[in-house]
């Protein structure tokens, strides 16, 4: 049981890294095409 839950702790903290660091691509892109 305590397996499972970490796992699933693990697999949302992967997702949420990808998301954050897919975020600052977008609005570092975002920044530098208006300049």
């Amino acid at each position: 049981m305590r397996r499972i839950l970490f796992s699933r702790i693990i697999k949302v903290n992967i997702l949420n890294t990808c998301s954050y660091n897919f975020y600052k691509i977008i609005q570092h892109s975002m920044i530098s095409g208006t300049n």
